[in-house]
């Protein structure tokens, strides 16, 4: 009974000083001069530019996700009725269509 509420008690006072307490001291000094420097940080060039780098990359992390599970639901069909021709040209024709966008990239030029 009461052993049960006391290990609540501590999960709870730890939490606060694992999580609570240092989350509101970050929120306490970000915002100890008001919204105006928030405001600037986050729209200055190099805030805007980490966004936009950050949304490249969740696009790409995404839609890779998305071909690897497409890839792997391909192969695992193909190589099950492997008897065919056609299903191992499905899975070649698979992997060059997955793979193209990162020759693409390869093959870029290099940016400034």
């Amino acid at each position: 009974g009461v052993t049960r509420y006391l290990l609540r008690a501590l999960a709870l006072v730890y939490l606060l000083f694992l999580l609570v307490i240092p989350v509101g001291l970050i929120v306490w000094r970000t915002f100890a001069d008001g919204m105006g420097p928030v405001i600037d940080a986050l729209t200055s060039d190099e805030a805007l530019h980490a966004f936009q780098v950050t949304l490249i990359v969740a696009v790409w992390a995404v839609g890779l996700l998305i071909a690897a599970t497409i890839f792997g639901w391909v192969a695992r069909r193909a190589l099950r009725t492997a008897d065919s021709a056609l299903s191992l040209w499905i899975l070649v024709a698979t992997a060059g269509v997955l793979a193209s966008p990162l020759l693409l990239i390869l093959l870029q030029d290099p940016s400034p």
